[in-house]
């Protein structure tokens, strides 16, 4: 139940995500602009994914790609459990999900 609740906020937050324009994404912070480093909701929504349909198959423990071990610190080089995912990406769906809704009430004050 709880890998259904985490895959259905990603996919709001794909949606949230690409609905941004491009310009507006980078001053918010949910993605770096081009040739800098910084944090990407487009690849942490990849890699949630990715995350996601491992462990909807069941088979433990699974092996986390090197991308993500090397965009995010403290990610394991293997997952054992449908807890260890929860626990995993719950904190970072959570903080996208804060940044898109600061994004939307900053863009609602200025079409105001």
């Amino acid at each position: 139940m709880r890998l259904t609740e985490l895959n259905d906020r990603i996919e709001v937050c794909r949606e949230r995500y690409w609905d941004i324009p491009k310009y507006v994404r980078i001053e918010h912070g949910l993605r770096p602009d081009v040739s800098e480093d910084g944090y990407s909701g487009a690849a942490f929504i990849s890699l949630a994914e990715d995350v996601l349909r491992k462990a909807f198959r069941g088979k433990y423990p699974f092996e986390t790609d090197y991308m993500w071990r090397h965009a995010a610190r403290g990610v394991p080089s293997a997952i054992n459990s449908v807890e260890e995912v929860v626990a995993l990406l719950e904190p970072m769906i959570h903080e996208l999900e804060s940044k898109l809704d600061h994004c939307a009430a900053t863009m609602a004050i200025a079409n105001e």
